[in-house]
């Protein structure tokens, strides 16, 4: 029971972050997830290439 409710709160958001997030204003915010996002899409992309070099040189 206590494992699974540290695990809880680690998955989850502390609220005083999550109120800290809210007063970021709209600028910043929409800066911070557009790198978020291209930072996603960036790694996404590189596994995609490794993977499709890997399976290049497997055919090989």
């Amino acid at each position: 029971q206590a494992e699974r409710k540290e695990l809880q709160s680690c998955t989850c958001i502390p609220p005083q972050e999550l109120h800290r997030r809210n007063q970021l204003p709209d600028a910043t915010q929409t800066k911070v997830l557009n790198t978020v996002i291209s930072v996603k899409v960036r790694s996404l992309t590189l596994i995609l290439q490794t993977r499709k070099l890997m399976s290049d040189h497997a055919r090989v």
